[in-house]
């Protein structure tokens, strides 16, 4: 309880349409994410660190070769 979030409540939609797109492809980094989504790069990154802020996803490496991937819950 408390300020433990479990899913995407409170999320924008873009944002849900991140983590969705992190669901399926498992592994991504900040151009890819911006690529698909139409976004630029800033904004995906502000997107995906929202993401990591909320324990939905991880950051995973360093540098130009960070990627995004899904926290799974048990």
């Amino acid at each position: 309880s408390g300020n433990v979030r479990r899913g995407a409540e409170g999320l924008r939609p873009r944002e849900v349409e991140a983590l969705a797109l992190l669901g399926v492809r498992s592994r991504m980094t900040a151009a890819e994410v911006a690529a698909e989504m139409s976004l630029g790069d800033r904004q995906a990154r502000r997107i995906l660190a929202k993401l990591v802020e909320e324990g939905l996803a991880r950051k995973v490496g360093s540098s130009v070769s960070t990627a995004y991937e899904v926290v799974e819950f048990e």
